[in-house]
């Protein structure tokens, strides 16, 4: 992990736990939670889009070879 990414990861945290303060609450493990499941859902979307990007482009290929066309 970058050094940028750690502490963008630490600060996000920090915010979290803020806001949870501001309402005389502390959840740590609840911001880390948060920072965990937000990656991972970001890395599903980007695996996702991939995939849909690699289906995109096998239909154009199809098209453009004439196998759509039978």
């Amino acid at each position: 992990m970058t050094r940028a990414k750690a502490m963008e990861k630490e600060q996000r945290i920090k915010d979290y736990n803020a806001g949870y303060d501001d309402a005389q609450c502390n959840h740590v493990n609840d911001a880390v939670n948060y920072v965990y499941e937000s990656e991972y859902l970001k890395s599903r979307i980007d695996e996702i889009d991939n995939q849909i990007k690699d289906k995109q482009n096998n239909i154009a290929n199809m098209l453009i070879n004439g196998e759509l066309n039978k």
